[in-house]
């Protein structure tokens, strides 16, 4: 990495050291080791203050941007820009607004829908939450989301769309309704590590798929994350043409 360069990562992780017996030496400062994972799901291991983390509120589910000034480890300041959480009751209206700013009005979809999924599917539903080091935009404090439905089903219909009590908490496939990121947070990396905050959690929760449909230009985007393009879809959303796209969760 060149000095200089910020890049947007996950912080997907935070471990102390183990020290064994001895304990920690006076050396080691308060150093703890924090994985950080890009978009691709590749990760790398930095050691960074604990004091530094609990000042500037930075945890695993942040969104950070790795600022590199010089060559050595304390040359590399982690700088909060996102938080990645479930959504909450009082995030509807945020959410509600960005869908109608990210689609079209044949795509996006409406307000009933989208508090529906709020409310019957919040545990399949994630926001990225912008933090203090990052202007808000059209004071939404909220810059993205992912929502999907949790079932058993093997195929994505468009019921799922509609129909937010389809959701079964215990299914074993999301079919993911909406990657949506608002216009100026895009062309960083959000929406990808948003989709690695997203399989990590569904991985957690036991399940084994996620299933999407996208349009054709957006293919390879997937691809490069592990979605397998499984040809057109039966989903006629919006009156397009969408391929359906599967990532088997391992």
């Amino acid at each position: 990495m060149a000095e200089g360069k910020n890049y947007l990562y996950l912080v997907s992780e935070i471990t102390e050291e183990d020290f064994g017996c001895e304990g920690r030496r006076e050396e080691d400062g308060d150093k703890v080791s924090v994985r950080l994972t890009n978009g691709l799901g590749a990760s790398l291991v930095l050691q960074q203050s604990d004091q530094y983390l609990y000042n500037n509120q930075i945890d695993e589910g942040d969104v950070v941007e790795l600022n590199i000034t010089g060559n050595t480890p304390d040359d590399i300041k982690l700088i909060k820009k996102f938080h990645i959480r479930k959504i909450e009751a009082k995030d509807a209206d945020a959410a509600v607004a960005i869908e109608q700013i990210c689609f079209p009005p044949n795509e996006a979809c409406s307000e009933k829908m989208m508090r529906e999924r709020v409310e019957k599917a919040a545990d399949s539903f994630m926001i990225a939450e912008v933090s203090g080091n990052v202007l808000a935009v059209d004071h939404l404090t909220v810059a993205g989301f992912i929502n999907g439905i949790a079932t058993n089903d093997e195929k994505f219909r468009d019921d799922f769309f509609t129909d937010a009590s389809l959701h079964n908490p215990a299914g074993k496939n999301v079919m993911l309704c909406g990657v949506d990121v608002l216009p100026a947070y895009r062309n960083q990396g959000l929406a990808s590590l948003m989709m690695q905050a997203y399989k990590a959690d569904a991985k957690k929760q036991g399940r084994e798929n996620l299933l999407l449909t996208n349009l054709e230009e957006k293919v390879p985007f997937y691809k490069r994350m592990g979605y397998v393009d499984l040809g057109q879809a039966d989903s006629t959303w919006g009156g397009e043409v969408w391929h359906e796209m599967k990532l088997v969760l391992k």
